[in-house]
């Protein structure tokens, strides 16, 4: 075996774990940013779904008052106040 065979695979020796310990780095990262891609691409799914119609709230009774009441004892929808007008 010639010098230049022997300083071919001494480097390789030394070389191959170093390469090794690279790719797995490199795996490591790209199995995480597929992971945050994937967590981020659902977050975009759930902001961009259409919202299903929610159906009207209601006050709890015990925040109630009788003016709040339709005379048959159920709570009455609240309305919103208006919103006073620009001068």
């Amino acid at each position: 075996m010639s010098s230049s065979d022997s300083l071919k695979n001494g480097i390789r020796r030394l070389l191959s774990p170093a390469a090794d310990d690279i790719s797995g780095f490199c795996f490591d990262a790209f199995s995480k940013y597929e992971e945050e891609l994937r967590r981020q691409r659902a977050l975009l799914d759930l902001a961009l779904k259409p919202q299903a119609e929610q159906p009207e709230l209601l006050l709890p009774e015990y925040h109630l008052t009788d003016q709040d009441r339709n005379p048959n004892g159920t709570a009455v929808k609240a309305e919103a106040p208006e919103s006073p007008e620009p001068k």
